[in-house]
C-alpha cells in the first residue's frame, strides 16, 4: 500500500530505526514528521523526530514535550520529541504503519501539530535553536543516495528545509 505524502508537523506511527542500525525498530511509536521530499516517480522521503513518553518531565537540548490533551495531536500520552534524533526515512510500509484507531483512514498519520499557537510554536522554535547551537541536526540516513533523487520538491520546518518554523501570518 502506498501511503499519500505527510506534510511537516504530522505526527505518524512509525517504527523509528533503533540507535544507528538502518533497520525498523521493534516498536511503533510516534514521530514528527520534520521535512518531506517529494520525487517525480510520486515516492517520497521524510525526516523524522524520535518521540517518547518516558520521561516528559525531564527536557534536554533540542527536544520538547507534547500534551497528550493536545487538540489534534493524536497523541494517547504525554510525548518528547527529540529534534537531536531524527532519520531520514522512505514513507512506506516498512517503516510506517497505520495508524491507531485509523482517525485519517488506512495511513500512519496520528494527528498534526498546530503552529498557529504561539506557545507550541516557541516550544519548537527553542528545540530547533538548541539543537542548531549543539550542532546536532545530523540525522541517520537509512533512505540514502536515490536514483530519482533529481530536484525532489521539500517542504519542513527544521533548518535543512526550504521553509522553516510558521511565522504568524502562514
Amino acid at each position: 500500500m502506498d501511503f499519500a505524502p505527510p506534510r511537516p508537523g504530522d505526527i505518524v506511527h512509525c517504527s523509528f530505526p533503533k540507535g544507528k542500525l538502518p533497520e525498523p525498530g521493534p516498536k511503533q511509536r510516534p514521530a514528527l514528521v520534520l521535512e518531506v521530499e517529494k520525487f517525480p516517480n510520486g515516492t517520497c522521503d521524510v525526516i523524522v523526530a524520535y518521540g517518547t513518553s518516558q520521561g516528559t518531565g525531564v527536557r534536554y537540548p533540542g527536544e520538547f514535550t507534547v500534551s497528550a490533551d493536545e487538540p489534534g495531536a493524536g497523541l494517547s500520552r504525554d510525548t518528547k520529541f527529540d529534534l537531536r534524533q531524527a532519520a531520514r526515512l522512505p514513507f512506506n510500509e516498512k517503516w510506517f504503519a497505520v495508524a491507531p484507531n485509523q482517525p485519517f483512514g488506512r495511513h500512519p498519520k496520528r494527528g498534526k501539530l498546530d503552529f498557529t499557537k504561539l506557545l507550541l510554536k516557541r516550544k519548537l522554535q527553542a528545540a530547533v535553536a538548541e539543537a542548531k547551537r549543539a550542532g546536532a541536526f545530523d540525522f541517520l540516513d537509512v533512505a540514502g543516495k536515490r536514483a530519482d533523487a533529481r530536484d525532489p520538491e521539500r517542504d519542513g520546518i527544521t533548518p535543512s528545509a526550504k521553509r522553516t518554523v510558521p511565522g504568524p501570518n502562514k
